[in-house]
């Protein structure tokens, strides 16, 4: 996958936008994969403008959205998706004082990856290279911190299987590996978990949208893998409902195509 990609051409993105929606929705049909191709370009700009100092505007968080600010005191999992600009949002959520700990992303490009972790560190978000980051993360929740994982990403590789829960929302029985180590993370640690988004308005104003994801009140009690599974379910939702209301959105493109693959 890639997400600041080079390389790739117009038709071949197109193609791994499609790919990306078969994989999560089930279908591409409806989908105006060119539209996500000029979308992520748009991106990418926005991404290089930050890091050259240009500060795009910002919505104040409200007053639900402070609880995302550095003040409060108890662990908290934020979930996200590749939508909107989680670069902008960084800078809105991410606080030297009490840091926000993600992953490296494997997606991308090796000429922008330095320059833009370094540029995360100095504004508060701590990023794990993938080797032992889900050990570094757990310590994070259990010191009280703040972590932060993309719910369509591959943080640590590999994947998971769904067990009789939610399949009703996953058309592919293999689940993203960013669904399965956020899930893991919430199930063993028992942080409050919150989706977050950071999309540009029509008045070309980026705001912060705060999500409450929850599961039943009694899955807690329950051994980890139950939690877990529960929780795999929670938010492979929350992933499907996100890219489901706004698939042009979606800045996901998967590469199998190349090699002959869906």
């Amino acid at each position: 996958m890639r997400t600041l990609g080079i390389g790739f051409g117009q038709k071949e993105r197109a193609l791994g936008h499609a790919a990306a929606c078969r994989a999560v929705l089930g279908t591409a049909d409806g989908v105006d994969h060119a539209a996500a191709v000029g979308r992520h370009r748009r991106f990418v700009c926005e991404v290089l403008a930050e890091l050259s100092g240009h500060r795009h505007p910002l919505a104040p968080l409200d007053p639900l959205g402070d609880e995302l600010r550095p003040r409060d005191p108890g662990p908290v999992l934020y979930v996200s998706v590749h939508r909107g600009n989680w670069i902008v949002g960084a800078r809105a959520l991410g606080n030297p004082d009490r840091p926000i700990h993600t992953v490296a992303g494997t997606q991308l490009h090796r000429a922008v990856s330095p320059w833009l972790v370094r540029w995360l560190q100095r504004r508060g978000v701590v990023v794990h290279p993938g080797a032992g980051a889900h050990r570094a993360l757990a310590r994070t929740l259990r010191a009280g911190g703040r972590v932060l994982l993309h719910l369509d990403g591959d943080p640590f590789g590999g994947g998971s299987r769904t067990r009789g829960v939610g399949h009703d929302v996953l058309p592919r029985r293999n689940l993203p590996a960013g669904v399965r180590s956020a899930a893991l993370l919430a199930a063993r640690h028992g942080v409050r978990v919150e989706g977050v988004l950071c999309e540009r308005d029509l008045g070309g104003t980026f705001q912060v949208r705060k999500t409450e994801l929850t599961v039943p009140a009694d899955v807690s009690s329950t051994r980890v893998h139950v939690a877990s599974t529960h929780w795999e379910a929670r938010l492979m939702r929350y992933l499907v409902d996100t890219v489901r209301e706004d698939p042009e959105r979606w800045l996901l493109f998967r590469d199998e195509h190349l090699a002959g693959g869906a």
